[in-house]
């Protein structure tokens, strides 16, 4: 993220909202839903994801990963298989992203509200919880919430609107071209996580280098400059 802007320029706005995407941005769970997919496809006997398909599978909601990552033939077999995996496997492979909550945290004292949005299932709040991030976050919209998840925004548009806050003030946080689409449909800014590949208004590589320029902005607005 960019740092503030020096005397006589114009500072960046601190956004009165940010929702955050969950996999690959508040969380580590690159792992666990490569097991997931991957467990079921051994069980078929097909071969490993190709990058391509990880990629679905990081990004897709359940039913339309099945459709992408295994044949028509087989989905049935499929979601047999994936039923058949463990929560207890799946969580047993997940962390929270390196200073996630040391973020959320500042964040939360700088007033800003704070929500996720994300393409897996209601048990997001849990896997929230359970990584100690949950208490920071004033809304959580799942897949499950909605008739139609990203990259359509209704999940965006809903926290928003719940929020009470308008889209001129809000910043979606996305690692994926799937967050990045969600934001640009919802008319949202789009700030990137770990992906500098994407087209984004600011890029974060990582927590830290993102707390360091909250702070240097606080420190900026309490001297009026804004």
């Amino acid at each position: 993220m960019s740092s503030p802007a020096g005397p006589g320029a114009s500072a960046p706005a601190l956004p009165k909202a940010i929702i955050f995407d969950l996999d690959g941005v508040l969380i580590d769970s690159w792992d666990a839903t490569m097991f997931f997919y991957e467990q079921a496809r051994n069980s078929l006997g097909l071969g490993a994801l190709t990058p391509e398909e990880q990629a679905v599978a990081f990004t897709s909601p359940v039913a339309e990963a099945v459709e992408q990552l295994f044949p028509r033939e087989k989905r049935v077999q499929a979601m047999q298989a994936l039923c058949s995996v463990t929560e207890q496997e799946v969580r047993a492979r997940i962390r929270p992203m390196p200073g996630a909550k040391e973020c959320l945290a500042l964040l939360k004292e700088m007033g800003v509200s704070l929500a996720v949005n994300t393409n897996g299932g209601r048990e997001a709040v849990q896997t929230l919880r359970e990584m100690d991030l949950l208490g920071f976050v004033d809304l959580v919209v799942s897949a499950e919430d909605v008739q139609r998840p990203k990259p359509d925004p209704q999940g965006l548009e809903r926290i928003l609107e719940q929020l009470g806050i308008s889209r001129g003030h809000s910043v979606f946080i996305g690692d994926s071209v799937v967050d990045a689409a969600t934001a640009l449909a919802g008319g949202v800014r789009f700030w990137a996580f770990g992906n500098d590949q994407l087209i984004a208004e600011q890029h974060i590589p990582e927590f830290t280098s993102f707390m360091q320029s909250l702070k240097k902005l606080s420190t900026f607005d309490s001297r009026g400059e804004r």
